[in-house]
């Protein structure tokens, strides 16, 4: 029991998670399907309009049979246009578009089951109620309020236009189609939210450093190009690059594994002394990359810088017998305009000033904006 609890309340969760994170992704995939619903679902009206009567002997359509096409065509007509000029990422619009498409294609079929075939058993109703829920990606309150008033319209046709002794049989059917519907959707919406668990598994592997565990080169500079550009010109943070002083006596007189397990350490104390908010990565080698978004005291940053090499020399000297110093260079942005290529030259400027200057240097410099002309400043003060 306590297993089926807690496997609930993950699968809820996870859901949140889905609806919240994928939300551009759900609202493209919903566009797809309802577009391509809308056609098929015209194209079948009219198939179905030209070849029953040729089916069933002296069949007619209704007036509700011609009122869905209008009805159909207008729902294709607001789609299209939706997809050429509408805002594909607006997730509540494109709910709004497919709650439209279920109730227009909901309506009808009560009205050709019920008012329009008064004496006879329902045909498309409970179809639809297993069919059409499970078609888009909505959130499940959305979907069961959708089908609670189908099912209320539904019965209240029903007592209205049908003699209830086949009426009663419709609306037994209809309440087992909506139960087999609600299963149906959570077992569809389940290997949606487990198919994304996957894709986000993947993406987060080929983002992550194999060694480190941290971000690698190609996504850390993606993420500090994408900060500046959400931020600018209004930028305040401190960029930090440090180095690993002397490594490659670690992997010559240790072996390459010793190395590994330093870089793996390295990563670790990064992670334990920076927040979860902060972008860090490993550049290559024995380098590493850390923004501090929003940060600029200069004591703060002195501190953390302090506590990475401490905690490295410490573990390095337990675990490998030699103690391993770090170097940083350093370069801080108060409310500037901030170039990613500008600012990692500069702080990869003031690293090799820290190491010109011994082991184990920190060195702290402001952020030299970029001139006017567009060269990068190469000066850097403190």
């Amino acid at each position: 029991m306590d297993e089926m609890v807690k496997f609930v309340k993950t699968e809820i969760e996870d859901r949140k998670v889905y609806f919240k994170e994928g939300d551009d992704e759900i609202s493209n995939a919903n566009l797809k399907i309802l577009m391509t619903v809308n056609i098929a679902m015209l194209l079948l009206l009219v198939a179905f309009i030209l070849i029953t009567p040729f089916i069933i002997h002296e069949w007619r359509p209704s007036i509700y049979h011609i009122g869905f096409l209008p009805g159909s065509f207008l729902c294709c007509i607001i789609t299209f246009g939706y997809i050429m000029f509408g805002n594909k990422k607006a997730g509540a619009s494109v709910r709004i578009l497919c709650v439209m498409f279920e109730l227009v294609l909901f309506f009808f079929c009560i009205l050709i089951d019920t008012a329009g075939t008064p004496s006879g058993p329902s045909t498309f109703t409970p179809l639809m109620f297993i069919v059409i829920p499970s078609l888009f990606i909505l959130p499940e309150y959305l979907s069961y309020i959708l089908v609670v008033a189908v099912e209320t319209m539904y019965i209240f046709s029903i007592i209205t236009f049908k003699d209830m002794i086949i009426g009663q049989y419709d609306i037994f059917s209809s309440i087992v189609a909506l139960a087999c519907s609600v299963v149906v959707e959570n077992m569809i919406l389940f290997l949606r939210v487990r198919d994304y668990k996957m894709q986000m598994k993947y993406k987060q592997l080929s983002m992550k450093d194999s060694l480190s565990d941290l971000l690698n080169k190609s996504a850390t500079m993606i993420a500090l190009r994408q900060y500046f550009q959400a931020h600018n010109p209004d930028v305040t943070c401190t960029f930090l690059i440090m180095d690993l002083d002397d490594f490659k006596k670690i992997n010559d007189t240790k072996g390459h594994a010793a190395g590994d397990t330093i870089l793996r350490m390295a990563g670790l104390i990064l992670q334990d002394t920076f927040q979860p908010t902060d972008v860090i990565g490993r550049f290559g080698g024995d380098e590493f990359i850390v923004l501090l978004k929003g940060v600029a005291s200069r004591s703060l940053i002195q501190k953390k810088c302090g506590t990475v090499q401490m905690k490295l020399r410490q573990t390095s000297k337990e675990m490998t017998g030699i103690e391993i110093t770090s170097s940083f260079g350093v370069v801080s942005a108060f409310g500037q305009d901030v170039d990613s290529s500008a600012i990692f030259y500069q702080a990869d400027s003031v690293l090799y000033e820290a190491k010109r200057r011994g082991k184990g240097i920190c060195v702290i410099k402001d952020y030299m904006p970029i001139r006017s002309n567009g060269e990068k400043s190469q000066k850097v003060h403190e």
